[in-house]
């Protein structure tokens, strides 16, 4: 399942030699970003979206078949199953956070690395261009939480 918003070009998550392994256990490939052209497209093994009438797409055949579902904006055509699911899922790692719990620590480690790209934690609010700097690739279609803060879109 793949639900990252990326907001710049990065090395794909999965490439069309990594469905033609041999050692692939991967069946069925669900991307809710469909990306499909877009320089931020971090699963580049599909070429088109699938939709409500065929939502699947069988993208390798053979012993080892790797089927794909692409609708786009699918979380938001089925927005109280997709909210009931995403709570069913955060839930148990809520109730884990008083604990020592091993994906509440692995978030703050990440959290603290990526603080180092942006200024040590507490010193004020960091804008978009000392984040990203100035020559910071764009992705035609994607909302900045910046601009869509100040109602400008992407």
């Amino acid at each position: 399942m793949n639900a990252v918003g990326v907001a710049r070009p990065l090395p794909p998550f999965l490439t069309k030699d990594d469905l033609d392994a041999p050692a692939r256990r991967l069946s069925v490939l669900c991307d809710v970003t469909c990306d499909v052209g877009s320089p931020c497209n971090a699963l580049p093994v599909y070429d088109d979206t699938t939709d409500w009438e065929q939502p699947v797409r069988r993208l390798r055949e053979g012993e080892l078949p790797v089927d794909l579902i692409a609708i786009e904006n699918l979380p938001s055509l089925v927005p109280v199953e997709s909210s009931r699911a995403f709570s069913a899922d955060l839930r148990p790692h809520l109730l884990a956070l008083r604990d020592d719990s091993p994906v509440w620590a692995r978030s703050l480690r990440a959290f603290h690395h990526s603080s180092l790209f942006v200024g040590a934690p507490g010193t004020g609010p960091v804008t978009e261009s000392e984040q990203w700097g100035r020559s910071r690739p764009s992705c035609p279609g994607r909302v900045t939480r910046s601009r869509a803060l100040a109602g400008r879109g992407g």
